[in-house]
């Protein structure tokens, strides 16, 4: 009897102390934050970490009221998070974090500095203007205005400086401190580094550095023996001595060549008497600084690649020798389409530029089999303001009828091929590309000029779904469906009940919801996966867990009959008593 009731008073002890325990409320950690670096600019990194968030729950972080990014916290409550400094006018910015569990919330203060980016950041000049440079700026200052006065903000002025060349007025910056300009690259500037500045009208002020490297360009660009050029050069060393060589020959003038202060020279040769073909022009200064331009003997050239081909495929010409700026139409066999002749002049593409090079794709209208002209010509006026095409010079492309191979690459829309006459770019829609099968890894696909084979990873294949024994697979093609086998579904490793399960398209994680033999069915989020886990590692926990879990369950239930049956002993004791 004593025993009995000392148990039970244990018993009621324990009982009373775990009420306690569990009713005693616990005081919780607020949440903190901090981040690394304090201060930056548009477009830098920052860490957000902190910790006394709810353990495994979501963090979610805000650039003042806009979301970021979101987090899980670790077990203890730490979190870590890195975001990317939005485009935001110069100043203090909050960044606030947030237990989605308890509310919680709390913020830091990030500092916003302003810089400026060139692109590119080298560039040279020239009897052109000089190359084009983008200044882009961020984190400059605006006018703010107090409410309610509207509109409550004005832009800054921003005035540019490069090498005591000063710009005011001709940009201004957005609201959210952003502005962007242009300038050439001036000819009065020998070779270096030079720093740009931008400086806004609240004082805000950013810097970058911007290399000048030396150009040189010949006027003509092509020519026969004994044609008379002139080259020009700019971005070269201070009033110092430079060579010019034709390929080999060095065709500096009699006198010698000097560059003046601002680094710039003129030179003039004859053509040497020399076999036709595609020379260079160097010049190099004492310093080192040298800079090269191509010129053509007799005339201008062209090339296509490929030269041999197929119909519906791409062709590329590249021309080198023509006259800087002056349009050319391309036409097949002397016949001018719009498609062609004339889309690259409207867009651009068939002006030379100031090497007098051009570089110019287009999809070959023509199927039959042969061999055709196509030719590069002059555009020019006539009096009564028409266009005329002057030939300059052409090059042959033979047309063959294909047998296709496999597709060794996608770039975008457009395939490049394998046949029995080399690589060849296609368009899809142009051949009526269609997925007809996926086999042992490799996609077969149709064509209206062929059948090609290719990697799932050049189409850009993607594992959409699964169902059963059939996987859905997305492609640049399109969609097709095909049996799990194909992809090469296998369970690589197992980690309590989390499967991972490797496919020739990738990886994909999935939940062991259940075990029938060796068999497991696994739930993905792309739908449910059975398979044989048998030989892999971690399976054997898969299969014991449950069996573990059946023992404890029968423990807890053992100890509680214990506790009943003692209970009840006491009870008839006491009634015999």
């Amino acid at each position: 009897m004593a025993k009995t009731k000392m148990i039970m008073t244990t018993l009621l002890i324990t009982a009373i102390f775990l009420a306690v325990l569990f009713a005693t409320p616990v005081m919780a950690i607020p949440i903190t934050v901090a981040i690394s670096p304090m201060s930056g600019t548009v477009g830098s990194t920052v860490t957000v970490s902190g910790t006394g968030a709810t353990a495994s729950g979501e963090v979610r972080v805000y650039w003042g009221d806009a979301f970021m990014a979101t987090t899980t916290a670790n077990a203890a409550g730490g979190y870590s998070v890195n975001i990317i400094v939005p485009d935001e006018r110069t100043g203090p910015m909050d960044i606030w974090v947030r237990d989605v569990i308890t509310g919680d919330a709390n913020r830091v203060t990030f500092r916003v500095e302003p810089k400026i980016v060139l692109i590119p950041d080298k560039g040279s000049a020239s009897w052109y203007g000089g190359d084009e440079i983008t200044v882009v700026g961020t984190g400059f200052g605006i006018h703010e205005f107090p409410p309610p006065q509207e509109p409550w903000w004005a832009p800054c002025n921003v005035t540019l400086e490069f090498n005591g060349i000063v710009w005011t007025n001709i940009t201004s910056t957005n609201w959210d401190g952003s502005f962007e300009a242009r300038f050439y690259v001036p000819d009065t500037m020998p070779s270096g580094t030079y720093t740009f500045n931008a400086t806004d009208d609240l004082g805000n002020s950013a810097s970058a550095t911007f290399t000048v490297v030396p150009k040189i360009l010949s006027w003509p660009t092509s020519g026969s023996t004994a044609t008379h050029v002139h080259v020009a050069g700019w971005g070269f060393a201070a009033s110092k001595s430079v060579t010019v060589t034709f390929d080999s020959i060095n065709v500096t003038i009699f006198r010698g060549l000097m560059t003046d202060p601002q680094g710039r020279f003129g030179n003039w040769f004859k053509v040497p008497d020399v076999p036709d073909g595609i020379y260079t022009i160097t010049a190099t200064d004492v310093d080192g600084n040298s800079a090269s331009a191509p010129f053509v003997v007799p005339g201008p050239v062209i090339f296509l690649t490929p030269n041999t081909t197929v119909g519906s495929s791409i062709v590329t010409v590249t021309g080198f020798g023509f006259q800087p700026g002056w349009p050319v139409a391309i036409t097949i066999n002397e016949t001018a389409t719009l498609d062609i002749a004339y889309t690259g002049m409207i867009f651009g593409q068939t002006f030379p530029d100031e090497y007098g090079s051009f570089e110019f794709s287009f999809v070959l209208p023509i199927t039959k089999p042969g061999v055709y002209n196509i030719t590069a010509n002059r555009v020019e006026g006539t009096p009564e303001g028409f266009m005329k095409l002057e030939a300059e010079t052409w090059a042959s492309l033979t047309v063959v009828d294909l047998v296709m191979d496999k597709l060794i690459e996608m770039q975008g829309d457009i395939a490049v091929i394998e046949t029995e006459v080399g690589q060849i770019e296609v368009k899809l829609d142009d051949i009526n590309a269609t997925l007809l099968l996926i086999q042992d890894g490799i996609a077969v696909i149709q064509t209206k000029i062929g059948t090609i084979q290719a990697s799932l990873t050049n189409i850009n294949a993607t594992l959409v779904s699964i169902k059963g024994n059939t996987a859905t697979i997305n492609s640049t093609i399109g969609l097709i469906q095909t049996d799990i086998a194909d992809i090469q579904l296998n369970v690589t490793a197992i980690n309590g009940n989390i499967a991972t399960i490797q496919t020739t398209l990738g990886t994909i994680e999935g939940k062991i919801t259940s075990l029938e033999g060796n068999t497991a069915t696994i739930e993905t989020d792309i739908g449910t996966v059975k398979t044989d886990i048998s030989n892999v590692k971690g399976a054997q926990e898969a299969f014991t867990t449950p069996f573990y879990t059946d023992i404890i369950l029968a423990l807890i239930s053992a100890v509680g009959v214990i506790i009943l049956i003692i209970s009840m002993r006491g009870k008839t004791r006491k009634t015999k008593a």
